[in-house]
């Protein structure tokens, strides 16, 4: 059996050593890019946000927000974005699962993302997404591009409502290539999402009142030498709808009376009997006294 002279393993490990050493230091500058500067300046030229800005969230249900980058055209090499928001229970009401990297990034090969987890400390819950671009040349890009998404599962109706889900200025960061430099701008986009009630109210119903018949005066001409007078004559006429226990309701109707003879007698309250009547009844009646007053001589 031949053995390997010495001075080639002293080569072969040399080799070894080599290219261990180089693939170390790529991915020490690499992770110095990501994580040496990181916060966001309010002189920056790149932007983050998230969507939708706003969202009711019935409980028992999600919703999936969306983490969007814009590079503003300027060649990149990492992005590390923090998102946060308080609760006020023991627990999270509204808890993250579900982080995935947008399927754009995926099909990058330049691109790796390390980082997509979550943390509570305190009454703080705390995203964290970051992602590391390998090309030479950075990555470019002059629009607005999905990053990541993760799932907000409304739990319970919180005591801080909505649940407002905001950028940690200090955590997030987009390095620019040339010099690692972070160029992210402030970050300014929130997301506000409400935790509603699964219980529906039900209502009570009320009963809609049926309209009764109502009776309504039917005009009756009697025919006199100096005036005709209209005398109502009660005549049911059913209202819309009406059932069968009816209601028998009389309207009291006012007329006017008008002498044909040109002197103005005014109004009258007819309850049946024209005003010929009235005038002959009261002659009649005065007729039997004055005969009863001759009699009685």
């Amino acid at each position: 059996m031949t053995e390997i002279p010495s001075k080639k393993w002293a080569l072969l490990i040399g080799v070894g050593v080599l290219v261990v050493g180089l693939i170390v230091g790529v991915v020490l500058v690499m992770q110095r890019q990501l994580f040496g500067k990181k916060a966001a300046v309010p002189t920056g030229s790149t932007t983050v946000s998230i969507s939708p800005a706003q969202a009711n969230i019935p409980v028992g249900q999600s919703q999936t927000v969306t983490v969007y980058i814009n590079p503003s055209g300027i060649p990149i090499s990492a992005v590390a974005v923090r998102l946060k928001y308080n609760f006020s229970g023991a627990s999270p009401e509204a808890t993250v699962a579900d982080i995935q990297m947008d399927s754009f990034l995926i099909a990058e090969e330049d691109w790796n993302c390390p980082i997509k987890t979550s943390s509570i400390t305190g009454n703080q819950v705390s995203i964290d997404i970051a992602c590391i671009n390998s090309d030479t040349s950075g990555f470019v890009s002059a629009y607005e591009f999905p990053m990541a998404s993760f799932v907000l599962n409304a739990g319970s109706v919180p005591g801080i409502n909505p649940v407002v889900v905001t950028f940690d200025e200090v955590q997030s960061a987009i390095t620019r290539k040339s010099d690692g430099e972070d160029i992210l701008l402030t970050p300014s986009a929130t997301g506000q999402y409400t935790i509603m009630s699964d219980s529906v109210p039900t209502q009570t119903p009320t009963r809609t009142p049926t309209p009764s018949a109502v009776l309504s005066p039917t005009p009756t001409t009697v025919p006199d030498d100096d005036n005709d007078t209209v005398t109502p004559t009660p005549t049911p006429t059913p209202g819309s709808g009406a059932t069968d226990s009816t209601t028998n309701t009389t309207t009291t109707t006012t007329s006017s009376t008008t002498s044909n003879g040109g002197g103005d007698q005014g109004q009258l309250l007819t309850t049946g009997f024209s005003l010929p009547t009235i005038l002959i009844t009261a002659a009649g009646i005065l007729a039997f006294g004055w005969g009863g007053v001759l009699l009685l001589r």
